[in-house]
């Protein structure tokens, strides 16, 4: 038969699933039910001594403390458990008596059921042994004293006794009972901890793991890069003073292994979120794929932490690498790392809706081994006629081979190539890369369906015109051009200049657009002797906005060199023909006594310049030229406020024409002296058709935009006109010749 406290260290001894033959009462107990087990355990069965060592333990949690002898005994247990690391050691669920109860504690859940016994409880019933056991012993006393007269006394005490017997095994059926009640309860407490778990991590049962790697691709023949485990419940191992305490595992095919350290790193993005930073392998020479695991150490030992992602984002994948691309101009440059520059590479694009048209170019490093010039935009597939794009999907790879240069960017490698960059006319475009959907207008002269097509917004028979140069944001090319579409009359007007001479910034010039040859003229220079002479130097002199620019030396002004070359189309330091026409303001009244003559040159081809030193005129044609000589029949004697002479009247009758020598002499700009073919040309006017000079001087043509003598001379029909000691000043004027773009 068992004592109560024995009863209840079986209760104990089996919820903790080891078999207890006798209940030891003390520590001493406990430990001689200890040695006897772990005899029939085998030293290297870890499991056993576990299961000895828990028993143990269990035992001791149920007797009363015994002073020095308990206390011995769980220094055992605990020097005992250190030689056994991966057991996992617990007394729990447990039955313990507390405050006169029975409790099921739990070390996960903390949580206490309570059960009151319906009968005698367990302290009572223990009260009740050791009193009849003390009165037990009482009678045998007093039976040694006092003889038989005692024994019936005895009797009685021993039927008492076994009545109360009775009592304790219907005490230990209730024991029992509660036995299982408990167990059953344990087996709930456990699946209610599950659910909470579950609950709370309802894909995962681990409280840390993690989840993928950052980056899936990454460049060959690179230095190592920061590699970033992303996952679960890291924040707990977060601490900047923290050593790295996690190792980074990279396996590759062949079972290779490289090892790194990590540690936790925070971030932001939108929230706070922790991941453990590792560097990858470094320097990867070839293509190579390596699956990396992660694990943690600490003083208990090494720690794996599960890998609970997709399948695949555990790998990283090292080879040849592009991540995005841009358009510069026409041709589409591409982020590269990875590559041998000493192969050639080739890029296809796949047309997205038909993917049976394709086009390979060759490509070629742009600048760095980091950029990849894939040429320009390609032409033939299918377009989006509303976003003049076609959308192509791109593929790089060594050519000849089909070792593929791998996409590792944020998007796809979808690509919408700008067809109105692809030097073809195609789409909804009019012309070449312009008007229909494309953003660029069509220039002057360009096919176009409305006036939307053209830059200048105006369509004439399916050609455009330019813009009619009325602002500085709706400028014209030249004056040549804004006559052609807008047939505007004199005054000023915004250009650009056009060809290799265009500007990106428009500026104001004054436009002759009277006959004098169609018209379109523009000024470039107004200038008389000595204080005139400064609009001779290469940039900007005065203002084309002054109200005395055509006054007789009222206001000296020469457009700047740049902007000369732009209205006739002229790159610099590239000859292209222009016409020149002079005329001018006030009278020599010496030798005529009227305004009335105006000359062009046509046809003159070669580099313009200005020059501040002396002798240093522009060459001569390079193309023979031609110059022609009007005469009004009638005029003013000075217009000094109308443009041209005569109050703008018709065209001059022509009165000579010829060919000037030119280039050799004079300071700056064309000028000219005597003619080809012998003889004195216009001859103060004796050799022109209409003579209107006074007979005062004959002699050669003279023509000088300026002088080493910082004069002016325009010697043709009208006789010799100078400005030097007279009031009057010569004015110049430009347009490309016949033939060009603007006309």
């Amino acid at each position: 038969m068992l004592s109560t406290a024995r009863a209840f260290a079986c209760v104990v001894l089996v919820l903790a699933a080891t078999q207890c033959a006798a209940a030891a009462e003390t520590s001493a107990s406990c430990r001689r039910a200890y040695d006897l087990a772990k005899r029939d355990v085998a030293p290297s069965n870890d499991a056993g001594q576990c299961r000895v060592l828990s028993a143990l333990a269990e035992c001791l949690a149920t007797v009363a403390r015994d002073g020095a002898g308990l206390r011995d005994a769980m220094l055992f247990v605990e020097s005992t458990m250190k030689t056994l690391p991966k057991c996992e050691f617990s007394v729990t669920p447990r039955l313990m008596v507390v405050d006169r109860q029975l409790r099921v504690v739990s070390n996960e859940v903390v949580e206490f059921q309570r059960f009151r016994r319906d009968t005698v409880g367990v302290f009572e019933l223990k009260e009740s042994i050791t009193s009849l056991e003390g009165k037990v012993l009482q009678a045998a006393k007093d039976a040694k004293t006092t003889g038989e007269t005692r024994s019936s006394a005895i009797s009685a005490n021993a039927n008492g006794l076994k009545a109360h017997t009775v009592d304790i095994k219907a005490n230990a059926k209730d024991i029992d009972e509660v036995k299982k009640t408990v167990i059953g309860l344990s087996a709930k407490l456990e699946q209610a901890g599950k659910a909470s778990a579950a609950a709370k991590d309802p894909l995962l049962s681990e409280k840390t793991y993690w989840l993928n790697l950052d980056q899936a691709v990454a460049p060959t023949n690179e230095a190592a890069f920061k590699l970033n485990f992303v996952g679960i419940g890291f924040e707990a191992y977060f601490n900047p003073l923290f050593a790295s305490m996690f190792k980074c595992t990279y396996t590759d095919a062949k079972k290779n292994k490289i090892e790194t350290s990590g540690r936790v790193v925070s971030g932001e993005d939108k929230i706070t979120y922790f991941s453990v930073v590792c560097e990858s392998p470094a320097f990867v020479k070839a293509k190579t794929e390596y699956t990396a695991s992660l694990s943690y150490e600490d003083a208990d030992g090494v720690k794996s932490i599960p890998f609970k992602g997709v399948k695949g984002r555990n790998v990283v994948t090292f080879s040849m690498v592009w991540t995005d691309g841009t358009w510069v101009g026409a041709e589409y440059i591409i982020s590269v790392s990875g590559l041998d520059p000493k192969n050639k590479y080739g890029c296809t694009f796949t047309d997205a809706v038909n993917k049976k048209i394709t086009r390979t170019q060759s490509a070629s490093f742009a600048g760095s081994n980091y950029k990849l010039n894939c040429g320009k935009v390609p032409t033939g597939f299918t377009i989006q006629s509303e976003k003049a794009t076609s959308k192509v999907f791109l593929t790089v790879a060594v050519s000849g081979s089909s070792n593929e240069v791998v996409y590792a960017g944020k998007a796809t490698n979808a690509v919408d190539l700008p067809m109105c960059l692809n030097g073809a006319k195609d789409g909804s475009e009019t012309d070449t890369d312009c008007g229909g959907a494309c953003s660029t207008k069509c220039g002057p002269k360009k096919k176009c369906k409305v006036g939307g097509d053209c830059q200048g917004n105006t369509c004439k028979k399916g050609t455009c015109g330019g813009g009619p140069g009325t602002s500085q944001s709706n400028p014209g090319e030249s004056c040549k051009q804004i006559k052609r579409d807008h047939n505007s009359a004199n005054g000023r007007y915004w250009v650009k200049g056009f060809g290799g001479g265009a500007m990106s910034t428009a500026f104001k010039v004054y436009c002759w657009m009277q006959e004098r040859q169609g018209g379109g003229w523009t000024l470039i220079q107004t200038n008389w002797y000595n204080g005139g002479q400064a609009s001779v130097r290469p940039g900007d002199y005065g203002n084309v906005d002054h109200p005395n620019i055509f006054h007789a030396k009222g206001h000296a002004y020469k457009l700047a060199d740049t902007k000369i070359r732009a209205v006739i189309g002229q790159k610099s330091g590239t000859p292209t023909g222009f016409d020149l026409m002079g005329d001018q303001a006030g009278i020599n009244s010496h030798y005529s006594g009227y305004n009335v003559e105006y000359a062009i040159m046509t046809n003159y081809k070669a580099n313009w310049y200005s020059s501040e030193s002396a002798n240093n005129p522009i060459k001569e044609s390079s193309t023979t030229t031609e110059m022609k000589v009007y005469t009004l029949r009638s005029g003013s004697r000075s217009d000094p406020n109308t443009p041209g002479v005569g109050n703008n009247k018709p065209e001059g009758e022509l009165s000579w024409t010829g060919r000037p020598r030119c280039g050799k002499w004079g300071k700056s700009g064309v000028n000219c002296y005597g003619v080809y073919g012998g003889g004195n040309g216009p001859n103060g006017g004796r050799g022109c058709k209409i003579d209107r000079s006074r007979g005062r001087w004959y002699h050669t043509l003279e023509f000088f935009m300026s002088t080493n003598g910082k004069d002016t001379y325009m010697y043709l029909c009208n006789g010799p006109q100078h400005s030097s000691g007279f009031h009057m000043s010569h004015r110049w004027w430009i347009k490309s010749t016949k033939g060009s773009a603007d006309e």
